[in-house]
Parts: C-alpha cells; structure tokens; sequence
C-alpha cells in the first residue's frame, strides 16, 4: 500500500468529502501530491494522504478498509520473498514478511495482522504455541494463523484456520486467504 496513489475522487470517497474539497485542499497546499502533466489529474501518494487524515483526525481505518494484512512468518528466505512479493502485487493485500520469532512478535503487536502465514517447520517458533498465545490475547484472538507444511510432511489443521503445503500455486494461497478471511 506504501506505493499507492489516489485520485482526488479516491481521496473524497476515504474522507467522505467532495471532489472538490479534495481538489481545495490539494491546490491549497493542505494535502501534498502531484500532477500528470502541467495541468493533468492530481495524484495523492499513500503516506500523504495517510499523514493528512491524521493531522485531520479522519479515522485511518478507512484507508485500510477491505485490505486484508498478512505476515508471513518463515526462515526460508526464498518462500518469504516469494509470498510477500506475490501478495505484494495484490491490491487487496498489505502484506509483511519476517523471518524471525522476535520481529513476528514485534509486527503482531505493532499491527495486529488478520492473517498469519507460519512455517511449521520454523526452528525458533512452535506454532502451536503461537497459536495458543493468539487465542488468549485480546488483541489478537481474531487474528487467523495458516500453517505452510513442508513437502513430505503430514499436514494437519490441528486448530489452524488454514492449511498449505509447499510447494503451493499463487491460486491454492489466494484461495486459503480468503477462505480464512471470509
């Protein structure tokens, strides 16, 4: 979402304002962004906008609303790069990847994603055991957690909201996401 621009239209939707109010307080200098061209549309990048409703107080949930966060949590650097970047490309995901058991940690607290991805075979993290501690922090109760088998290994649900074995298609992953998220 970082890379993200908005029309003033996108802008006046998220706000709940006019076009014409976004197009005020664009050319007043209040909300910074850019034109196409000398005279062409306005362009508004993700963190001006995200920075300008806070400044405003307007509720930065509707920036995010319909946008599914996801973590992904596993030590293979390839399958890390590889889902974070496929996810990446996908509007309807903001998507972050860590490899270690202390950044999950700190990213579950920080952003409280709706989804984790876990490498089962994670050395430092039991996913059993990050499951157990979701469910009785508040917080993070509502979060669902989709457990990635290795090939070869027994796959088993064992409470997870979800299930992959790698290696998995783009399609069998979407497909999970949105089965977990409803």
């Amino acid at each position: 979402m970082k890379n993200k621009t908005y029309t003033t239209g996108d802008v006046a939707e998220i706000c709940g304002v006019s076009p014409d109010t976004v197009s005020r307080w664009f050319d007043g200098g209040q909300l910074q962004g850019y034109r196409l061209g000398e005279k062409g549309d306005r362009r508004i990048p993700h963190e001006s906008l995200r920075l300008f409703m806070q400044g405003r107080g307007i509720p930065l949930e509707r920036l995010t609303q319909g946008e599914v966060s996801v973590l992904v949590v596993d030590e293979d650097p390839w399958y890390l790069d590889h889902v974070v970047s496929v996810l990446g490309k996908e509007e309807r995901y903001a998507v972050q990847g860590v490899s270690s058991a202390l950044d999950a940690g700190m990213v579950l607290v920080q952003r409280v994603p709706q989804v984790v991805l876990l490498d089962s075979g994670h050395c430092e993290l039991s996913p059993q055991a990050l499951l157990n501690r979701l469910k009785v922090v508040e917080e993070l109760a509502a979060t669902k957690v989709v457990i990635l088998f290795r090939d070869g290994a027994t796959p088993t649900k064992r409470g997870f909201d979800g299930v992959l074995v790698k290696p998995f298609e783009v399609v069998e992953l979407i497909a999970v996401l949105e089965s977990v998220v409803g």
